[in-house]
């Protein structure tokens, strides 16, 4: 047995015999280094950008996925490109403005994870594109449910305990809109005059 010191500073003991066959070349850390090679593929398995292609192949493959049968449940999938490469997803979404601000957005709702339908936009500007964004007009003018909610301070609690009581989105709008004008200081000062 030898006590031997490896090219990283690690002490082993080795059998005499791995030693003259060169059967051992190091402390082990050479296995290490050639199986972390021959397993690295990007590098970028913590990034939000793996996360975000991570997570649409979920959305469309993995039938135990919370949001499953939005996406893959109504037919959509990821094109060939992406589905398995991720470098490819990096390629393109870098090429496209990607930015950790970004999110990636489906032109058509209905449409597959692909080059031509796919863009990257801020998150806020996401909800305008989903099945479940409610138009509502409202005296010739037409807005998302959440930009009437916001211009007239409709919150979250009132508008929802009335969609449960089985009020229509745009009643429910014209209903607190009212409340909200009656309330103004403007109408007021109306009424004290």
């Amino acid at each position: 047995m030898w006590l031997c010191k490896c090219d990283c500073g690690a002490e082993t003991t080795v059998v005499s015999s791995d030693l003259k066959t060169g059967h051992t070349r190091s402390c082990g850390c050479f296995n290490l280094d050639r199986i972390q090679e021959r397993n690295f593929k990007h590098g970028s398995c913590f990034t939000r950008l793996y996360k975000t292609w991570a997570n649409m192949n979920s959305r469309c493959y993995t039938h135990s996925a919370t949001r499953f049968a939005e996406y893959g449940g109504r037919g959509i999938s990821v094109c060939e490109a992406w589905k398995d490469d991720f470098s490819s997803f990096r390629l393109w979404a870098e090429a496209m403005g990607y930015s950790e601000k970004m999110t990636i957005e489906r032109r058509d709702v209905n449409g597959n994870y692909e080059p031509d339908n796919c863009i990257w936009i801020p998150l806020p500007e996401q909800s305008r594109n989903t099945t479940k964004t409610i138009d509502i007009e409202i005296d010739g003018v037409s807005m998302l449910q959440i930009e009437w909610m916001r211009k007239y301070e409709i919150s979250a609690c009132a508008f929802h305990a009335r969609r449960k009581a089985g009020m229509l989105p745009k009643d429910i709008i014209l209903e607190l809109r009212n409340r909200v004008k009656r309330k103004s200081p403007k109408n007021k000062l109306k009424e004290a005059a």
